[in-house]
């Protein structure tokens, strides 16, 4: 004879009501009689029990091993003698006890999980599992084209706990656990406090050591089968789930340790995945996400991945940690595995109104990555609060078609590039986020009208911003610092950047800024060794003046100028004659400093000024009539103020003060021909 566990101290006895019964009874009789059957409180059956067994106050038995040579009939009732339930007759030690009032089951370790589901009312129920191991038969590879599923609705199934992976992440400890994949799909299906085990020493003690999938809802549609309506609520809560391996070696098959597929209406939250080619794979609707920790994934940490079969949109995600288990991974030329954190793809539909929030993703390859395939389309997507650490190619990339894409509060760290939007993405912004030893581009486009908005990079090593088709426009600029650079390449253009201590580098004929190699804008008269030019490579055409080379000196300044033209190639056009021009002169230096003057331009070499701002303009700088600069320096039609300027009526020496303006030849007040005087 071998012992088999009956109850377990942590199950609680039910009242019709559902809720726990305290000091109820178990009577254990043999079958069809009401003759008392033997029953112990330890495996090896040396210690009888008292039966009836008593339970304690919140409803909770001690461990009873039966003997299972015997076949018993079990009958519970409450304090007083009063039956809950029906008798259990017979009952075959190893298997569960189910209660019709509640619908529910309560499993024993060791059985098989479809005993308790055929043993429930076809509308559903409760299974209850004890601390120990369970066996499914729902194992078919998701390739099967009919695999076994349990398809009963209204499913709940609770465990004891939740287990721990061992050390070396080969098996499942502790907990209610669940041994092998299990397929389901049905609605109303709810998995609590309990573990799935499809880890290494299962694979080779069941399947030769070929990787099995963990927890699975797979719709058949995708493998040509009739279509399937869409399940309505899924709840994973408190679950861990282990699989296979950790790299893409001798696995081929990319199992997923949990896939949904097809629901509306889905809830995961506090869950924990391990090893396998993708964690958690997300094909369903109207669902959220939270609290999940995904680790050794070699494809996929957490996929929303939106199919004809099964639409993936309007889902929320928060609260992700992701992580290598790779010995010493090497981030920047992975041979063994592909690793992306959090995926947002659009395969064979539109994937829409996505929002994630606080990713923490270490030793990956990407820890955001949103793509559009095809003429489907990523948009109306928010993602902010990531922390990528040790990233291989992009904190952020995006690529093919992703609309309407919005990134804030990125942190990036230890990466080969930051954040990259790819062809074909457009109306993308970036906000609040900050670079650090970034090895290639902080920031990359070739989108078409994209948007980086108030971004900050600053790298000890380059901190390179760049677009290559498309164009970048900031409103709060970009910061560099360290070696990094801003630039274009490929026809784009960059508007609106701030870089203070590092230049701009042309890689085409696209709009530029130029600087010195240091980083610092070099000015003067009349040609510079490095320029301001501000000339789009279509319509437009710079002229530019300043200083051939050297510090500037009195009177030096840079230009800027545009002319306008019909085409890219064609006539001058009318109304401007050849365009506008700026004129800047050095601050502090010369009588002309911090000037700017606006002009037209009236020809090739002819300049007729509009306007002048600065020093001699605007807010007028004030002298005495003796400290006034010369007026031929100055230049006709300057003004100044002279602080003792003698008006009409005023004697010598008792001025009080007039705006003067330079005729070329004398300071003098509005309206009087001669020289002003104190």
């Amino acid at each position: 004879m071998a012992a088999k566990l009956y109850f377990n101290a942590f199950i609680p006895a039910f009242s019709n009501l559902g809720v726990p019964f305290g000091n109820s009874q178990l009577f254990f009789y043999y079958t069809e009689t009401t003759t008392p059957a033997p029953i112990y409180a330890d495996a090896g059956l040396t210690t009888p029990l008292a039966n009836p067994v008593n339970a304690d106050i919140v409803g909770k038995y001690p461990d009873i091993y039966l003997d299972d040579s015997i076949v018993y009939r079990v009958v519970q009732k409450d304090a007083i003698g009063g039956s809950i339930g029906d008798d259990v007759d017979p009952y075959i030690p190893g298997t569960g006890i189910y209660s019709p009032e509640t619908n529910a089951i309560v499993l024993a370790p060791g059985s098989d999980i479809s005993v308790a589901v055929a043993s429930l009312a076809t509308t559903g129920g409760v299974i209850y599992l004890s601390a120990g191991t369970y066996t499914s038969p729902y194992q078919n590879q998701a390739t099967d084209p009919s695999p076994t599923a349990m398809n009963t609705p209204n499913i709940t199934i609770i465990g004891a706990g939740r287990p721990r992976y061992n050390s070396d992440y080969s098996a499942l400890v502790g907990g209610s656990i669940i041994k092998g994949s299990f397929f389901f799909g049905a609605d109303n299906i709810t998995f609590k406090d309990l573990g799935f085990d499809s880890g290494s020493a299962f694979c080779i003690a069941n399947y030769g050591g070929a990787p099995q999938e963990g927890l699975v809802a797979f719709d058949t549609e995708q493998l040509g089968t009739p279509a399937v309506a869409s399940w309505r609520n899924c709840s994973i809560e408190n679950v861990v789930i282990l699989c296979h391996k950790t790299g893409k070696t001798g696995d081929t098959s990319n199992v997923h340790a949990l896939l949904l597929e097809n629901y509306i209406g889905w809830s995961i939250n506090n869950v924990v995945t391990v090893k396998g080619g993708a964690g958690i794979v997300i094909k369903s609707s109207r669902g959220r996400l939270n609290n999940v920790y995904c680790r050794g994934h070699f494809k996929y940490s957490v996929l929303n991945k939106s199919e004809g079969y099964s639409p993936a949109s309007f889902n929320t995600y928060s609260n992700m940690v992701f992580e290598n288990l790779q010995p010493n991974p090497n981030i920047l030329t992975p041979t063994d595995f592909d690793t992306s954190g959090f995926v947002i793809q659009a395969s064979s539909a539109d994937a829409t109104a996505i929002v994630a929030t606080d990713i923490i993703a270490n030793g990956v390859i990407n820890s955001v990555f949103v793509q559009g395939l095809s003429s489907f389309k990523c948009t109306d997507i928010a993602i902010s609060g990531v922390t990528a650490q040790n990233i291989y190619d992009a904190v952020i990339l995006t690529s093919n078609t992703t609309w309407r894409i919005k990134f804030s509060n990125i942190i990036g760290n230890a990466a080969n590039r930051g954040v990259v939007f790819g062809a074909s993405s457009t109306w993308c912004s970036v906000a609040a986020s900050h670079m650090q030893g970034i090895n290639g581009y902080s920031y990359e486009n070739s989108g078409v009208e994209s948007y980086l908005i108030s971004c900050v990079s600053d790298s000890p090593t380059a901190s390179h911003i760049r677009t290559l088709a498309g164009s970048l426009y900031t409103l709060g600029g970009f910061k560099t610092s360290g070696t990094g650079s801003l630039y274009t390449n490929g026809g784009g253009a960059v508007v609106g950047l701030y870089a203070p201590s590092q230049g701009y580098e042309d890689k085409s004929s696209a709009t530029l800024v130029y600087t010195d190699s240091s980083g610092n804008f070099s000015v003067g008269n009349p040609t510079p060794a490095a320029k301001t030019d501000l000339v789009t490579g279509t319509n437009n055409t710079g002229v530019v003046v300043g200083p051939t080379s050297g510090a500037m000196t009195t009177n030096d300044y840079v230009g800027l100028s545009f002319r306008i033209r019909n085409s890219a190639s064609g006539a001058v056009s009318s109304g401007l004659g050849e365009g506008v021009a700026l004129r800047a002169f050095q601050p502090g230096v010369g009588i002309n400093e911090g000037q700017l003057d606006i002009l037209t331009r009236q020809d090739s070499t002819t300049l007729s000024r509009v306007f002048r701002f600065g020093k001699y303009s605007g807010v007028h700088n004030s002298y005495t009539v003796a400290a006034l600069p010369s007026a031929a320096s100055a230049g006709v039609g300057a003004e100044v103020y002279a602080s003792n300027a003698r008006n009409t009526g005023e004697g010598a020496g008792l001025g009080t003060g007039s705006v003067v303006v330079s005729n070329g030849s004398i300071w003098r007040i509005p309206g009087v021909a001669t020289a002003v005087t104190a």
